[in-house]
């Protein structure tokens, strides 16, 4: 088994265990790094994206036929994520100023 099933094959068993990409800790500036090209990225798809793109469904992500997200659901999960973290990351420096 090669290296790319590996990590597949361990992804279907626990999808949301991340530790099977890295081991050793990111730098800061890599985390910056990393963040910003996702940020490009959802940026690019949004500024693309028409009414019926995001009206397309997928397969669920956790598998079985009970759910059949639409793009334009998985792109408000992404959007929230990021509102959430937004509003943590505030109140945490707002407690340090």
């Amino acid at each position: 088994m090669d290296a790319v099933a590996g990590i597949e094959a361990r992804a279907q068993r626990r999808p949301d265990d991340t530790s099977i990409f890295r081991s050793d800790e990111p730098t800061f500036d890599e985390i910056l790094s990393v963040r910003a090209e996702r940020q490009a990225m959802v940026t690019e798809f949004l500024d693309a994206a028409t009414p019926a793109l995001l009206a397309e469904t997928r397969a669920n992500p956790w598998g079985g036929d009970d759910w059949r997200p639409s793009v334009g659901d998985c792109a408000r999960v992404i959007l929230e994520e990021e509102w959430a973290h937004l509003r943590y990351v505030r109140r945490d420096l707002a407690l340090h100023a």
